[in-house]
């Protein structure tokens, strides 16, 4: 008799990858409810600020108007970034809460081992290039480009945590690699810069080939 089929789950990579579109469609959206046109938008976004940081200290107004024009077209990128967090961070305790209760019907996925599809390495520089055309399309690619570079970033963290499976005091320089990338922010681009290398090297493939993991303790 034929052998069953193998049960396959959903990749996370895949998981990963819808979070980042509804992260987009949703700061998209939320960018629509202020204007039609990317003027409009910019407009009603330096408006608001200024009410809020022209109310904290109406002595320094030309330093204000700089950093409201600075923000505002910072803005639609940041909330992408607060999107994607929010959304990633919420599916992980869902999981998480669904897990303990025994209600999860999968198995828990090894998380270091999540890869996005390889089109989206495609999509990002398509989205990339779109960024320089101007207008509503260059607000709405930049969405995109940063919804993406985000999701490679959760790859970058997965390669940091298959790097260090050598490590005797790893989960300590783990805790300081998220302690930073939380305090400071900025090194999330070093996160980036890792979930590319990985998609266009290989590093984890390499890193296993030549060097594997460790057996588990229990």
């Amino acid at each position: 008799p034929p052998a069953p089929p193998q049960m396959e789950w959903y990749p996370v990579g895949r998981i990963v990858l819808w979070i980042a579109g509804f992260a987009a469609l949703t700061t998209i959206a939320a960018m629509l409810t202020l204007g039609t046109d990317a003027e409009t938008i910019t407009s009603s976004l330096r408006r608001g600020l200024s009410r809020i940081l022209g109310a904290r200290d109406p002595a320094s107004s030309g330093d204000i108007e700089r950093v409201v024009t600075a923000l505002s077209i910072i803005a639609p990128a940041a909330a992408t970034i607060v999107a994607m967090m929010t959304l990633t961070l919420n599916l992980w305790l869902a999981g998480k809460i669904t897990a303990t209760s025994g209600r999860l019907h999968r198995s828990w996925p090894d998380l270091k081992s999540t890869e996005l599809p390889p089109m989206t390495l495609v999509a990002l520089c398509v989205a990339l290039a779109f960024c320089f055309t101007g207008g509503l399309v260059a607000m709405f690619a930049q969405i995109v480009t940063t919804a993406l570079l985000m999701a490679y970033a959760l790859i970058g963290f997965a390669v940091l945590h298959t790097v260090t499976l050598s490590l005797n005091s790893r989960g300590f320089w783990l805790c300081c690699a998220y302690a930073v990338v939380i305090t400071f922010g900025w090194p999330m681009l070093a996160m980036i810069a890792l979930g590319l290398a990985d998609a266009l090297f290989g590093i984890r493939e390499r890193y296993l080939r030549r060097k594997p993991p460790p057996l588990p303790a229990s």
